[in-house]
C-alpha cells in the first residue's frame, strides 16, 4: 500500500480526533483515492493512483476558484485555495523547470527527435517522468518550444 496513502488515513483519524475542520476535506480525498483504485481496476492502492488523484483534485479546484473569482464568491475561493493547500501537503516534491528541461532535452536525444512530428513520442516518455511532479501543460509547452 502506499505510503502517502497510508499518511492520509492516519491523518483522517487526527482531522476526527482534533476537530480541526480537515476532515471532509481529508475523506474527499480518500474517496477520489478509492474512485482512481476502482476506475483502474487494480486491487492495491499505489502510489501513482495517489498522486493521480491529488492532481487531479488539485487541478478541478483551480477551476473553480476562476469560476468564483468571476462570480465574485470570495468565500468560495478561500474555500478552494484551503483544499488546494491541504492537498498539496500529500504531492510528492514538485521538478522545478530546469529540471524538466534537462530530462526533455535527454528524451529528445534518446528517441532521434528532430521535428514537431516527433512531439508525441517525446511527450509519452518525458509525461512517464514527470506526471505529477510538474505540470502537464507547461511540459507541452516546453517540447514545443524544443522541437
Amino acid at each position: 500500500m502506499s505510503k502517502i496513502y497510508e499518511q492520509i488515513r492516519k491523518d483522517i483519524i487526527v482531522s476526527m480526533k482534533e476537530k480541526n475542520g480537515e476532515t471532509n476535506i481529508l475523506r474527499n480525498l480518500d474517496a477520489a483515492i478509492q474512485l482512481k483504485k476502482l476506475d483502474n481496476k487494480v486491487t492495491e492502492i499505489t502510489d501513482a493512483i495517489v498522486i493521480d488523484a491529488i492532481v487531479k483534485g488539485i487541478k478541478q479546484r483551480e477551476e473553480s476558484i476562476i469560476s468564483f473569482k468571476q462570480g465574485n464568491r470570495q468565500d468560495l475561493v478561500d474555500k478552494e485555495e484551503r483544499e488546494i493547500e491541504i492537498y498539496k501537503r500529500y504531492q510528492p516534491e514538485q521538478l522545478t523547470e530546469d529540471k524538466v528541461i534537462l530530462i526533455i532535452e535527454d528524451v529528445i536525444k534518446a528517441v532521434g527527435a528532430t521535428s514537431k512530428k516527433d512531439m508525441g513520442n517525446v511527450m509519452k516518455v518525458v509525461t512517464g517522468q514527470t506526471k505529477g511532479l510538474f505540470d502537464g501543460k507547461r511540459v507541452s509547452e516546453l517540447v514545443k518550444e524544443r522541437l
